[in-house]
């Protein structure tokens, strides 16, 4: 999972532009996190802001399944460690 942390960030969907977004690791998702709160801080627009707090929610949903999945990695690299070295 350490090695996927590589940026891959488009910027945020304008308006009339559909643009992807591919998080791959808890960095990209602080990046996308900075964007959006600089976004933020520049616009008066409800619909803007109600969107931008959406995407933050899911933002953070996110980085909790990539530390779920690294501490998945971690558990079963002990586990098999164990397999093979009983204490």
């Amino acid at each position: 999972m350490k090695n996927k942390e590589v940026a891959s960030i488009s910027s945020l969907p304008d308006e009339g532009k559909k643009r992807g977004i591919r998080l791959q690791g808890p960095r990209d998702c602080i990046r996308l996190l900075n964007r959006l709160i600089n976004k933020s801080l520049n616009t008066e627009d409800k619909f803007e802001l109600d969107r931008l707090k959406a995407v933050t929610y899911a933002i953070s949903t996110i980085v909790k399944v990539f530390e779920i999945a690294e501490l998945e990695d971690r558990v079963k690299a002990i586990e098999e460690y164990l397999k093979y070295n009983k204490p």
